[in-house]
């Protein structure tokens, strides 16, 4: 959607650059702390949230950084910077099925047309050129890129193939975006579907993003199509592999946070 037609074009110039960046300057960051005391959310750690020794946060007991990591269990990990996605998964391990838990579903805003999917006419060409460029300088740099094209949901992806308000945007998305990708010599790994795996819509948080599970064979595939001697395909497939053989996994995580039924009415809770 961010290269879509229909989204507000980026403003011309971005409160990012250079001295308009609020983290270069101090008055900013004292209004920052005064905001934590007016709100009463300074009773997170100091520690935390400028520094020092990260926080345990709640279902995982893990180390981790961020405000929403140590509050709310929904930030990231400190030993791997991945992210916490722990209300979600608390939710599946209650209804082991897939269902889209956002606040506005996809399908439903792909079928109306709405927020992320608003009637458009095709790619918008700037943006695209802005992001394809952007691949292209940091490579230019010496790093290896790699872009894919995220997964959707079953219902939605059909969806997405049966609108006739999305259908142009639709097609440049899968085909001719990725063309520019490759074009620019970043290897672009077009959207992927479950099946292609073996796997369902379980393995999705909801109708745009894949879970930790499927991230994975969408990894491996990136992994095998890597060019010999390159950075990623030095990537141990058999150690993600193994990964996925954990007794511990869930189709949306590899790890998910403990949880136990209490006695009072077999309510279901994380374990403190």
């Amino acid at each position: 959607w961010w290269v879509s037609e229909a989204t507000d074009p980026p403003e011309k110039k971005s409160w990012l650059d250079g001295e308009d960046d609020a983290v270069y300057q101090f008055s900013f960051h004292v209004e920052a702390a005064r905001y934590l005391l007016r709100t009463g959310k300074s009773s997170v750690s100091w520690k935390t949230v400028f520094g020092g020794q990260p926080r345990v946060s709640p279902f995982y007991h893990y180390p981790a950084f961020g405000i929403t990591a140590v509050s709310a269990g929904i930030g990231e990990r400190f030993s791997d910077g991945s992210f916490l996605y722990t209300s979600d998964l608390v939710d599946f391990i209650k209804h082991p099925v897939y269902r889209d838990r956002l606040a506005m579903p996809v399908l439903d805003q792909v079928k109306r047309t709405y927020f992320l999917f608003a009637p458009t006419s095709k790619v918008e060409r700037v943006r695209a050129g802005m992001l394809v460029q952007s691949l292209a300088s940091l490579k230019a740099m010496g790093i290896e890129v790699y872009a894919y094209e995220p997964p959707f949901a079953t219902d939605v992806r059909r969806a997405l193939d049966e609108s006739k308000a999305l259908e142009t945007w639709w097609t440049e998305y899968k085909g001719w975006l990725c063309e520019q990708v490759e074009a620019a010599g970043v290897p672009c790994l077009p959207i992927v579907r479950q099946e292609d795996y073996g796997l369902d819509d379980t393995y999705m948080f909801d109708g745009v993003h894949p879970g930790e599970v499927y991230d994975s064979y969408i990894l491996e595939t990136l992994v095998r199509r890597a060019a010999p001697g390159s950075l990623l395909a030095s990537i141990d497939l058999n150690y993600l592999a193994a990964l996925r053989e954990k007794d511990n996994m869930i189709p949306l995580s590899f790890d998910p946070p403990p949880i136990a039924r209490e006695s009072n009415g077999g309510k279901i809770s994380a374990k403190e």
